[in-house]
């Protein structure tokens, strides 16, 4: 008798053991999620994974919505995934290349259909997202970013342009609107919801309004565009009277003609200053670490080793620096190579 609850004692604890470690076989530190939307209720998707721990050769997860076109990397390349159609959504299932278990980080891009949905209300059609995610693994952050199409506005509850809250304008052109939830436990699902319309007018919220970086980079192309219209117009007329004996007012006319070109070079470079000038703390430290390389090129990896960012935070501030016209970024095999573009060289004279 004593026997049989001895080994029946035992049998409990390795039972214990092992449904204890597959239930803390992974840890996620920050699974980020950013949503573009089209006009045509498709949405691109960039998710990032950061694990804190992770012991499973595969990694698998449900996104409950139809998607399509899935492709994984990580420090090691490109990830072999597919995706299972569900009832209830889709099941990504990707396997890695090698079995990193602590500190490691995936980056999928896909495309996702389903959660947009039109309705009609007082003559406008509005667009509704619904996304439902459910908390498989602990996590310790969730960011979920939702960029309506450009010519878009967000609708707050009684359909009207919201001013405040989590809002974000993205380059100047399109809105987003951002979540971050923290300490998540498993078995619950977040829910997130956005509406918004088509403007005539972009609409832009009013603790944006004021944003240095938009208004000045605006101003400077409208004075670029009128200066170019100016230096057109000047040499046509300079063309029509080529034949006819230079006067003292022509000499006059290209004298202008110099100094207005002499002015828009100045803009430019006005323009490329405050482009740089006004990086976040974060981007600047980025950009001066990519300038610093010598010829303006370096690998995100080292980028992340450097600034001891997480890789997920180095992906974001890389992505700004693309979207501003100040970097490249190009994928070698299974390294993310980060180059100055020419703008940013001839600017800074980096050979």
């Amino acid at each position: 008798m004593q026997t049989c609850f001895k080994k029946s004692f035992v049998i409990s604890i390795i039972v214990l053991y092992f449904l204890s470690s597959i239930c803390f076989a992974s840890f996620i530190r920050q699974t980020s999620l950013d949503f573009y939307a089209n006009q045509y209720n498709t949405i691109n998707v960039e998710m990032t994974i950061d694990y804190e721990t992770l012991t499973t050769d595969d990694i698998s997860f449900v996104i409950y919505s139809k998607i399509k076109n899935v492709e994984g990397f990580d420090e090691n390349g490109k990830l072999d995934c597919l995706v299972n159609e569900k009832t209830y959504g889709s099941q990504i299932i990707c396997t890695r290349i090698k079995n990193i278990q602590e500190n490691y980080s995936i980056n999928l891009n896909y495309e996702m259909e389903n959660v947009i949905f039109e309705e009609k209300k007082l003559n406008k059609t509005i667009d509704t997202f619904l996304f439902e995610y459910g908390i498989i693994e602990p996590t310790d952050e969730l960011r979920i970013l939702f960029v309506i199409p450009e010519g878009y506005g967000l609708l707050d509850a009684n359909n009207n342009y919201p001013s405040e809250g989590n809002i974000k304008v993205i380059d100047g052109r399109r809105v987003g609107i951002e979540w971050i939830e923290e300490n998540l436990t498993i078995g619950k699902s977040r829910f997130f919801k956005v509406q918004y319309e088509k403007i005539t007018k972009p609409v832009v919220p009013n603790d944006e309004e004021e944003d240095p970086i938009n208004y000045k980079l605006t101003l400077s192309v409208i004075i670029v565009v009128l200066l170019g219209i100016i230096i057109i117009l000047s040499f046509s007329k300079t063309k029509k009277t080529k034949k006819k004996k230079t006067t003292e007012s022509e000499k006059k006319e290209e004298s202008e003609n110099i100094e207005a070109l002499n002015e828009e070079t100045e803009k430019k470079n006005i323009e490329d200053v405050m482009l740089i000038s006004l990086l976040k703390p974060d981007e600047k430290k980025v950009f001066d670490l990519i300038c610093a390389s010598g010829n303006g090129i370096t690998k995100q990896r080292q980028i992340a080793r450097t600034t001891k960012f997480s890789p997920a935070k180095v992906s974001h501030i890389v992505k700004s620096l693309s979207v501003r016209g100040l970097v490249d970024v190009i994928r070698q095999g299974r390294t993310t190579r980060i180059e100055l573009t020419k703008k940013a060289k001839d600017f800074l004279k980096v050979k």
